[in-house]
């Protein structure tokens, strides 16, 4: 097949979207597809919009002679019109790559409408979808009210190729002196630094350390909020901010640490957590989002509430005061991750599916209606 793959700058900019995209396209690369990134200029809402009315972009996509055109969901802004274009060619078949949807997140609320009509109108033109989660499926079911065709392409946690054995769990784990809680997201938001901040300093110093990784630059405003909310919690000796890290230190950070903490961020999946649970680190995680389908309260992790911080602080006493349980949900953390797909399956399914989408009889891409 010629795909054409659009995505919002390169794809060496590290987020969880921009991970499972590269490990998708070196895979569909690798089997003999005929693969073409389409990279638009990353920007402010407008300047996203204003893209789609570019006849370089237009050119791209309709003089691409592609079978497929997959679009990172996240880049509707620029797509929710020029697609229907694409549509009155009826070719080629459009799927959206949906890692979660931008209208969710938290916005001004005459911004958040508009984002959902955006959005909305995107979703309803696109031919096909691969979700990275069950749960952003249903969100963007919730949305449409109907099923278009679509899979479930599951991203994988095996990018370091490193899993940690039961004995060294076990010996982390008994290493006296406080938790060593691992942070691994850019700042924005969405990751829910702040409130777990909030959460954290209810807490004695003897429990814990904090460590976070994750570049400031996607959103200085709030990266600059949250170093001075630390500062006036007076939590510099406990909080080590990083930054961004290189593969050799992230991965020393995935050894040393026992707990992956991030309980108030909303993910589509999360590939960090899934990195973290092959190191045994135990997952303290959202009930918002997908981390759910990986994660079982109390067996192999927590699962918080939003709001709930005293359900945090609970949760890394007991594991404090209880090394033999911090080891055995360590392992069994380890267990659920050597249970999940690996990029093999992930490149296997989206590929059984834009197959069987092209090759069906009688299907033919959607019209080009954009009824909100």
């Amino acid at each position: 097949m010629r795909i054409g793959f659009v995505i919002y700058g390169r794809l060496d900019t590290v987020t969880g979207g921009n991970l499972y995209d590269d490990f998708l396209i070196d895979n569909l690369r690798r089997r003999g597809h005929d693969l073409e990134i389409i990279s638009l200029t990353p920007g402010t809402y407008l300047h996203k919009v204003a893209q789609g009315f570019s006849p370089k972009l237009s050119t791209q996509l309709l003089g691409g002679n592609f079978d497929v055109i997959i679009q990172d969901e996240l880049c509707h802004p620029s797509l929710f019109l020029l697609n229907r274009m694409l549509r009155r060619r009826r070719r080629p078949y459009l799927v959206a790559l949906v890692h979660h949807l931008f209208s969710r997140e938290r916005h001004h609320r005459l911004l958040g409408t508009l984002f959902s009509i955006v959005e909305n109108r995107y979703l309803r033109a696109v031919d096909g979808f691969i979700y990275n989660s069950a749960t952003t499926g249903a969100l963007v079911n919730s949305v449409l009210l109907r099923n278009k065709p679509n899979v479930i392409a599951s991203p994988s946690g095996s990018r370091f190729n490193f899993i940690m054995s039961d004995e060294e769990i076990g010996r982390r784990a008994r290493q006296p002196g406080p938790l060593r809680l691992l942070f691994m997201g850019n700042i924005i938001a969405r990751k829910g630094l702040m409130p777990l901040l909030y959460a954290l300093s209810t807490l004695e110093s003897r429990y814990w350390r904090l460590t976070v990784v994750g570049s400031t630059e996607f959103d200085p405003g709030h990266s600059a909020t949250v170093i001075t909310l630390m500062h006036e919690l007076q939590m510099e000796k406990q909080v080590d901010f990083l930054g961004a890290v290189d593969d050799d230190q992230l991965v020393e950070m995935l050894k040393t640490h026992q707990v992956f903490c991030m309980p108030f961020a909303y993910e589509g999946f999360g590939i960090a957590m899934l990195e973290a649970m092959s190191c045994g680190q135990i997952p303290i995680v959202s009930s918002e989002g997908a981390a759910p389908e990986m994660v079982r309260h109390g067996e192999n992790g927590y699962i918080i509430a939003p709001g709930n911080e005293n359900d945090v602080s609970e949760a890394l006493i007991g594991l404090y005061h209880d090394r033999t349980n911090l080891t055995q949900l360590g392992i069994s953390a380890r267990s659920s991750y050597e249970d999940a797909p690996d990029w093999q399956d992930t490149a296997d399914a989206v590929e059984n599916f834009l197959q069987t989408l092209v090759g069906t009889p009688g299907f033919q891409p959607a019209p080009g209606t954009l009824a909100a």
